[in-house]
């Protein structure tokens, strides 16, 4: 792997400079407080029930909440074996929040044989297949299956490191990611049992999803990405490349201009200006979204609806972009240093050209030769 490669990989060490400003406090407030607050006026019973009363260790299975036994305990794979076979990942690791790493193979969560075996597998048949049929058959998949199945591997990251240790030479020191931690994101997981056929969102899309033609070489195949603070993911498959901003209720997209993206196969570097562009975009949305959800037909089936985000304030959803911030964004996808452009008012792209049109760059160009 190359140096500028591993500068994509999982992990949120990179947006440091996010730390002690505004919008990453917003992020936070985003991403893990008001996921849980759905419930707070509904006398639990039926699936609400189970969801709030849901175990959280290895004794149940991560989707449904059943408990596991020998009959019916299976391991689920954050990162599908398929994909792991595909691009040879099974012994290659990934960052984890705490700095440390793990391999691929063991990125594994409890799920009982029922939702292991019908429907999440139905779920990766499904992608799997749109994967094989290049770009433009992927593209063709349901959106909604998409969603789901990126939410699956960002929640299920998040909840395997439930249970490893963030230290491992002082286990006393507790876990990566607590309980609460993941109980906070409960929206998502509210989500992911639309898998079971037990959820459903009414009128409206749950994420902001991109998806992009790339060009490839023999190095540079597949890539994985997230921003656990912002509910932002990546990922690069051959000549598929995905962005989503999950939990954001479709704003992001709504307002980010892409089209021109979609006429070309997009070089690297240019693929990664993206996605800092979009998650940039994503730290500056400045409302929270709020939901309510019923039961409906049965006491295992809900239906969520989403609260009118822009609510009675005249106030912009989006904060104003300050390029200061978004060079460090940019620096965290790309490696190129903020200080590069000393004008605070300029900033490198590969994506346009001086006359504002869209490059197409050659797979084998320097990915630094070209910026403005």
């Amino acid at each position: 792997m190359q140096e500028w490669q591993k500068l994509f990989i999982h992990s949120d060490i990179l947006i440091k400079f996010l730390v002690i400003r505004k919008q990453l406090m917003m992020a936070l407030i985003r991403g893990y407080e008001v996921m849980s607050g759905i419930k707070d006026d509904i006398e639990l019973s039926g699936l609400f029930k189970k969801i709030h009363e849901k175990g959280y260790d290895s004794k149940y299975c991560f989707l449904c909440g059943i408990g596991l036994n020998n009959q019916n305990r299976t391991d689920e794979h954050v990162i599908p074996k398929w994909l792991q076979k595909e691009f040879n990942l099974w012994d290659q690791t990934i960052d984890l929040l705490n700095k440390t790493t793990i391999n691929y193979r063991k990125l594994k969560i409890p799920c009982c044989s029922e939702c292991n075996n019908k429907y999440l597998s139905k779920m990766e048949n499904t992608i799997r297949k749109g994967f094989e049929g290049g770009y433009q058959e992927f593209c063709k998949v349901d959106e909604r299956i998409v969603f789901l199945w990126l939410s699956k591997i960002y929640y299920g990251i998040l909840y395997k490191e439930m249970f490893l240790s963030i230290n491992r030479t002082d286990p006393d020191q507790g876990t990566i990611v607590s309980e609460d931690f993941v109980r906070n994101i409960e929206m998502i997981y509210f989500f992911l049992q639309e898998i079971r056929g037990a959820h459903k969102c009414v009128g409206f899309k749950p994420a902001s999803i991109f998806i992009l033609k790339l060009q490839y070489d023999d190095n540079i195949k597949w890539n994985f990405s997230d921003r656990i603070l912002t509910n932002f993911i990546s990922i690069r498959m051959k000549d598929i490349g995905i962005i989503a901003v999950l939990g954001d209720v479709h704003t992001t997209k709504e307002v980010s201009a892409v089209e021109d993206f979609y006429k070309i196969s997009l070089h690297p570097i240019q693929f990664n200006e993206l996605c800092s562009i979009i998650f940039y975009r994503s730290v500056l949305l400045n409302r929270n979204p709020f939901y309510r959800s019923f039961q409906k037909r049965k006491e295992d089936y809900i239906e969520t609806y989403l609260v009118p985000l822009q609510g009675l304030s005249t106030k912009p959803i989006f904060d104003e972009w300050e390029m200061r911030d978004y060079k460090e964004a940019l620096f965290s996808f790309t490696g190129y240093p903020p200080e590069a452009h000393e004008d605070n008012d300029k900033v490198a792209t590969w994506i346009h050209d001086e006359n504002g049109n869209v490059r197409e760059i050659p797979i084998n160009e320097n990915q630094f030769e070209r910026y403005n």
